[in-house]
């Protein structure tokens, strides 16, 4: 669930990081599912904050075990083609598939002490006839792919597109230490 004001929501947390530049006012909560519901939450809330002030700095708050692969595209290429309001993004706890496209949208990217990273190869459930299988799972290779590239690009090429594609091919837990050195994450907060 997403949660547009911080009422109430971890405040004493929020409080105690050493957060330059932090406005909680000009932050959104993903909690929860990579899905059309909190994709339409994040955009209204984004809009809300376009409105506001041009040129502020936004902030995205992640913790999500992921979910839907076209909504986490769909939401990383809005803000790398559209936003033109600086992105910082906040990983809070579990970030992991489609979560972590989320995570690697921001310019900047931060996590905490208690965050971690879970990646793993794209799954799809089959819907509709025997004979459309394979054409579903030609699409999820693609967007297997197109999540490489996105590792490879945030990574600043820190991770090739081979390890990246190691990495997604199986369950691979990333610290956010080990975050930062392969340069998916640029800091640490700390409470």
């Amino acid at each position: 669930m997403i949660h547009a004001n911080n009422v109430g929501w971890k405040k004493s947390l929020l409080e105690r990081m050493r957060m330059p530049r932090f406005n909680p006012a000009r932050a959104i909560r993903w909690i929860g599912d990579v899905d059309d519901k909190n994709l339409k939450r994040a955009m209204k809330k984004l809009n809300e904050l376009l409105k506001d002030e041009k040129k502020a700095e936004i902030f995205l708050m992640i913790q999500s075990e992921g979910g839907d692969m076209s909504t986490g595209f769909a939401f990383y290429d809005y803000v790398n083609s559209v936003l033109k309001q600086p992105l910082t993004t906040i990983a809070l706890g579990e970030v992991a598939s489609m979560g972590i496209t989320l995570f690697l949208a921001g310019k900047r990217r931060i996590v905490t002490p208690s965050s971690h990273f879970f990646l793993h190869p794209g799954e799809f459930k089959p819907k509709g006839r025997l004979e459309d299988v394979g054409g579903m799972t030609n699409a999820v290779k693609r967007m297997d792919k197109r999540y490489d590239e996105i590792i490879h690009v945030a990574s600043k090429g820190k991770i090739s597109l081979k390890k990246a594609n190691k990495l997604s091919r199986k369950v691979t837990v990333v610290t956010p230490e080990e975050a930062i050195e392969l340069g998916l994450a640029h800091e640490m907060w700390t409470p």
